[in-house]
Order: structure tokens, then C-alpha cells, then sequence
């Protein structure tokens, strides 16, 4: 993905890191996103993949499902989690590929991540094909 990264910034609570190979968005007492700054025409694409891992920003937070998601958006609103058009739920302590079906879309769209609070993620890689 070209263009670059933003982040919704619901609280002051939010940071992004950004390193060589990977990128972590981290939460703590509120939801945010960690979106493509331009949407993707995903008109041609059947899937969108991400390597990632997740998990607890605190040892008091419970591991759950779904508190972390890849997306796809219509619109960026508030903490992203409005808007969805497109998404799938992180397992708890998930390490590894997650792929989202998006051969139904068309047009452009925002892609990225939802993080719940007290959850961060991770992205290593992200690809459409």
C-alpha cells in the first residue's frame, strides 16, 4: 500500500510505531484504527491478507476474540468503528496470516486495522491479491 499510514485518535492513549519491518498500533483506554491514508480500488482483488500478531497492552486486560479486526471501510469516522463495509475478527492471541474476503467490493475503499482498547496489533505485512 502506498500513500501512507493514519491513525484515529479517539484519546491521547494511542500510539504508533513504526519500524523496519512491521508497524504496531496500541491501545489503551480507548478504540482506534490504523488505516491506508488513500482508498484502494478493490474492484480486481479477491482477498486481503495480513501478517500480524495481537494482543493485551496490560496484564489485567482479558484475552478475547474480535477485539481486534482487519477492515475495510466506506468512510474513517471517530475510533473506525463505524463504516464497516468488510471485516474479520483477530482470535486471541493470534500470530500469524488472517485473510478477508473482498471479492464482493467495488470501487475504493480505506483498508487497515481495529484495535479495541487495551489490545495492540502488530502488521509485518499487508497484500491484496
Amino acid at each position: 500500500f502506498t500513500g501512507g499510514w493514519e491513525v484515529t485518535t479517539k484519546g491521547s492513549d494511542t500510539t504508533v510505531s513504526k519500524g523496519f519491518d512491521a508497524m504496531t498500533i496500541s491501545t489503551m483506554y480507548d478504540d482506534n484504527s490504523l488505516y491506508c491514508s488513500k482508498k484502494i480500488d478493490l474492484t480486481h482483488f479477491k482477498k486481503l491478507v495480513v501478517d500480524s500478531k495481537n494482543g493485551t497492552t496490560t496484564s489485567s486486560a482479558e484475552h478475547r476474540d474480535g477485539r481486534t479486526k482487519v477492515c475495510v471501510w466506506s468512510a474513517i469516522d471517530g475510533d473506525g468503528s463505524s463504516n464497516r463495509v468488510a471485516y474479520v475478527d483477530y482470535p486471541a492471541k493470534h500470530d500469524g496470516e488472517l485473510e478477508l474476503d473482498v471479492s464482493a467490493l467495488t470501487g475504493e475503499y480505506y483498508v487497515g486495522i481495529f484495535a479495541g482498547k487495551y489490545y495492540y496489533v502488530t502488521v509485518r505485512k499487508a497484500k491484496l491479491w
